[in-house]
């Protein structure tokens, strides 16, 4: 939601637990409203330094922390009715130690070892409260929906809708206080015509002069020009959030153009925000699950060849949206396909071009088929090997058989021959 609406969001992903043991070892993700944080990034766009913003009283400050890790007169403050409500200024602190820009991994280690570096300050005093804690990688992501050159915080949909998003506030206010006059109107009366108070309750009573001394005002407010200007409202509000872009027609059905039309608009207009996404959040986040895993003992002993190898991390995507992008070359194999079976009516060499294993399987990574379910390329090697020689085999004895028969006809043609001579 904060994405959305403020184009920029904060998530903190923590680990409880004992990370040199693995011991109880969960993560647990904290969204931090924006409004309380600061944030430095590196030449690469990579957040380098996070800052939070707290206000915290005396009592909340040492429930965290303890007497013994917070200066003296916060202590006293917590003890003094008429100051203990009184809100401090504290900074959590996340920063990168110098000195890890080459960092390794070689096994757990301790919190002052670790690349980055956490603690909390008053801010007042610049006084470090409590403990100095330590992270293997940067904890806090930052993902923008997109962005400008010139500012490291990113905007969103809502702040182009959010001239007309204020405008129908306003508007279906003015319908509501419309709606009131016509529901329960105002009453107009002269000044000498009403004798009594005018009771306006249910069954109530007012003594007038005349009947016609008392009406019921008659509202014209135009309920057809207010609702015809919402619906202008809301149109433009959906289009800048993609909403009428995205959504699928009322027609129960669609054709296989329809759906390829609508992947191919989804990647064009989500596509940017998408791999700004994965840069800011996704890859950093899966990267440090899987470390803190992998420091735990929670993943099974890495092959020798990656261990030995200098590879990074590979991750890919199955999602709707990462679909989207990959469907554009699927489909245009398939039409490739469709084209080059024509042509091979006319001349079946054509064939001779496609690789035809080689798109089965891309096929099944596009449409995200289970890897349990595709052999191996050695096993598919194997077989047709195994095949080939089953073949060989049963020309070689269907060879042999004709080569008998052919044997036996010629014998009996001989001694057919040597039977007449005879006779």
């Amino acid at each position: 939601m904060d994405l959305v609406a403020y184009g920029t969001s904060v998530i903190v992903e923590e680990v409880e637990g004992d990370e040199l043991t693995g011991k109880d070892l969960k993560v647990v993700f904290t969204a931090i409203p924006v409004k309380e944080i600061y944030f430095e990034m590196d030449h690469k766009g990579r957040v380098c330094s996070l800052y939070r913003k707290l206000e915290w009283t005396a009592g909340q400050i040492i429930t965290k922390f303890g007497k013994d890790k917070v200066p003296q007169d916060i202590v006293e403050k917590a003890e003094n009715t008429s100051s203990a409500s009184t809100k401090m200024t504290v900074i959590y602190a996340i920063t990168k130690r110098d000195g890890f820009d080459k960092y390794e991994y070689n096994g757990p280690v301790a919190a002052d070892k670790r690349p980055y570096e956490w603690k909390y300050i008053l801010k007042s005093s610049c006084e470090t409260l409590g403990d100095v804690g330590g992270y293997y990688e940067m904890p806090a992501f930052v993902p923008r929906w997109r962005k400008t050159s010139e500012s490291k915080w990113g905007n969103s949909p809502a702040m182009i809708a959010l001239p007309d998003i204020l405008t129908l506030n306003q508007l279906t206010e003015l319908i509501l206080r419309a709606t009131e006059k016509v529901v329960d109107p105002a009453t107009l009366t002269t000044e000498r015509g009403l004798l009594s108070d005018l009771d306006l309750e249910a069954g109530g009573l007012s003594v007038v002069r005349t009947l016609d001394d008392i009406k019921v005002h008659e509202s014209k407010a135009r309920f057809d020009v207010s609702e015809l200007e919402r619906e202008k409202l809301r149109e433009s509000i959906n289009h800048v959030f993609y909403v009428d872009q995205l959504e699928l027609k009322d027609s129960p059905t669609m054709t296989a153009t329809e759906v390829q039309v609508r992947y191919e608009l989804m990647q064009r207009l989500l596509g940017p925000t998408q791999g700004r996404l994965v840069s800011d959040l996704l890859d950093p986040l899966i990267q440090r699950t899987f470390n803190i895993m992998f420091r735990a003992g929670m993943l099974p002993k890495v092959p020798d060849i990656v261990a030995q190898s200098d590879s990074e991390l590979d991750i890919q995507y199955i999602g709707p949206l990462s679909r989207a992008q990959k469907v554009d070359a699927a489909a245009a194999a398939e039409r490739w396909i469709a084209g080059a079976l024509q042509i091979s009516e006319i001349n079946p060499q054509v064939l001779d071009n496609i690789d035809f294993d080689a798109m089965v399987r891309d096929q099944a990574d596009v449409l995200n088929v289970p890897a349990k379910y595709l052999k191996d390329k050695a096993k598919v090697t194997a077989e047709r090997k195994e095949r080939e020689a089953q073949a060989v085999q049963q020309q070689q004895i269907m060879d042999a058989q004709e080569g008998g028969r052919a044997l036996e006809s010629i014998g009996k043609g001989i001694s057919a021959v040597q039977g007449e001579g005879n006779a």
